[in-house]
């Protein structure tokens, strides 16, 4: 894959962020510069998972940014931000009911259809660049079951060129990062709430100490935790890391 704007192309690699980690720990790419590959060895997505991916019919990037406008304590809106990219790339090809599950997942229906991995680069507590790690399903048709996932191609029934996917990818992602200033801060979260998976609905999730907990979800706040109202009533939030859903 070639692209007119800076990025390095490798057909397999152990995994895009790890490339694109070390190029920001020892070089100084620009903004925006991608890293993207056919086939990832030891891909990583949220909690570790591999991410399992068939060669050459996804996408498999991670961008690098200096967001420098926002701060460590905001560091949600980076994911947000990134959330959103997803969504207005992949609102072209008209997906049914596609949804920001939080907090790293892109939903059409009720399958999974992207995910995103953020590492950042930290410096006397303040963020001096980050890696956005994003992978979407394209043409693959097979999944495993156990996976809950689908791609562009068996919800649309066509074939998607993955590079123009990229290039729409990376002009939507740095627009959104950019508008993640104060003066547009709020409707961005308004509408990641109004897309939010599963809002509304009672829901199963295990909490860190290996508990369960039946809750409604109502919103996630500005600086990331989600809201839930449980079955007793009590308003529950919790930060990334503390709950996971039980299935979905």
């Amino acid at each position: 894959m070639e692209f007119e704007f800076p990025h390095i192309y490798e057909y397999q690699i152990d995994s895009t962020n790890r490339l694109a980690s070390d190029l920001l720990s020892k070089t100084n790419p620009e903004h925006g510069f991608l890293v993207i590959t056919d086939y990832q060895t030891d891909g990583k997505g949220q909690y570790g998972r591999f991410w399992q991916s068939t060669a050459g019919q996804n996408i498999l990037a991670s961008f690098i940014i200096y967001p420098h406008h926002i701060e460590l304590e905001q560091i949600f809106r980076l994911h947000l931000a990134s959330s959103l990219a997803i969504v207005d790339s992949l609102e072209q090809f008209s997906l049914p009911r596609l949804r920001i599950k939080w907090p790293n997942d892109i939903y059409s229906g009720t399958h999974k259809i992207a995910g995103i991995l953020i590492q950042n680069n930290l410096k006397a507590g303040k963020i001096q660049g980050s890696v956005v790690g994003i992978g979407i399903n394209v043409n693959q048709t097979e999944f495993p079951q156990s996976l809950n996932a689908s791609s562009i191609q068996l919800e649309t029934g066509k074939s998607i060129s993955r590079e123009s996917l990229v290039i729409k990818l990376r002009q939507e992602l740095l627009r959104n990062i950019q508008e993640t200033e104060d003066a547009v801060w709020d409707d961005m979260l308004k509408r990641y709430n109004e897309i939010l998976y599963l809002k509304g609905i009672s829901t199963e999730f295990v909490l860190f100490d290996g508990s369960t907990l039946h809750g409604i979800i109502q919103e996630v706040d500005p600086s990331g935790m989600i809201i839930l109202i449980d079955n007793k009533q009590q308003r529950r939030e919790f930060k990334f890391g503390e709950i996971k859903y039980l299935a979905t």
